[in-house]
């Protein structure tokens, strides 16, 4: 998976973007 992938090269970063994605995936399944 990219995200991984972006993981591994700049964890900080990747896990801004996991959690972001997590975010909108939750709002989504609220709405």
């Amino acid at each position: 998976m990219s995200t991984k992938m972006v993981i591994e090269h700049e964890p900080e970063i990747g896990f801004e973007v996991v959690n972001r994605v997590a975010i909108v995936t939750l709002t989504a399944r609220a709405l």
